[in-house]
Order: C-alpha cells, then sequence, then structure tokens
C-alpha cells in the first residue's frame, strides 16, 4: 500500500499492522462497548487505543491513543505544564494518583504517511511525559 493514498476510515487490524511494522506487539480487544481496543506498548510504556466512528461510517474515523499513569504530587499543575508546551497530546489529572496523556488522530481524508507521523508523535510524547513524571 502506497504510504500516499488517502484513506477514508480504518480498521483495528490495519492500524494493528502499521503497529505492528514499527516494531510494536500490539494485542487486539473488545471493549465494554463492542468497539475495538488495541493495547500495546512503546518505550516500556503501556497504552490503549480506542477507535470512534459515526453511525453511518463503516470503518473507523478517529482513534485516542490514550496512556494512564499512576503518581503522586501536583498532577493538575503537571497536567497544565505539559499542555502548555505540548501541541498534539494533553495530559488530564483525573484525580491526586492519576494522570492520563492522550492524542487523537483522524483516520478520514488522510495519508498512511500521516498516521504513521501520528505513531511517530505518540511514542515521542509518551516517552517524554513518563520520563518527565518519573524523574520530577
Amino acid at each position: 500500500m502506497s504510504t500516499q493514498r488517502v484513506i477514508h476510515g480504518a480498521t483495528a487490524q490495519y492500524i494493528q499492522s502499521l503497529l505492528q511494522q514499527v516494531g510494536q506487539a500490539p494485542t487486539l480487544e473488545t471493549g465494554s462497548d463492542g468497539t475495538p481496543v488495541l493495547r500495546s506498548a512503546t518505550g516500556g510504556w503501556r497504552y490503549a487505543l480506542f477507535f470512534f466512528k459515526g453511525d453511518q461510517e463503516a470503518d473507523f474515523s478517529s482513534m485516542q491513543f490514550n496512556a494512564g499513569f499512576e503518581a503522586a504530587g501536583s498532577l493538575a499543575k503537571t497536567a497544565n505544564d505539559w499542555n502548555m508546551n505540548w501541541r498534539f497530546s494533553k495530559a488530564l489529572a483525573v484525580n491526586d494518583k492519576l494522570i492520563v496523556l492522550q492524542l487523537d488522530t483522524i483516520l478520514r481524508g488522510v495519508t498512511e504517511a500521516h498516521v504513521r507521523h501520528s505513531i511517530a508523535l505518540w511514542e515521542a510524547a509518551i516517552s517524554r511525559f513518563g520520563q518527565d513524571l518519573y524523574r520530577r
């Protein structure tokens, strides 16, 4: 498949194959709502990948990388600092012990190269976030 061909949605299996091509070992599960969930890790950091689509869409039009980190301290400040300095990913302080990192990606009207770039962005973001979080 050409990395410049425009895709109009994707399956979880297609994304799973892209993750495998960059050296990850994603497992495909089914979420409580019946949608697929990919679970994988990069650089030692585990994460989940959730898929979204409209009611009339056959394939998924977007996906969200999602990683939870247990930590202590001022997690709201940590999230705010991250969000001020990192453009494409976002951090959310869920409570005083859990902070979540997310990155949303569009899967409709984009090229495979765009999706591959989003995977690379996620790998860089989760690595930096985890390192920054646990060495502070």
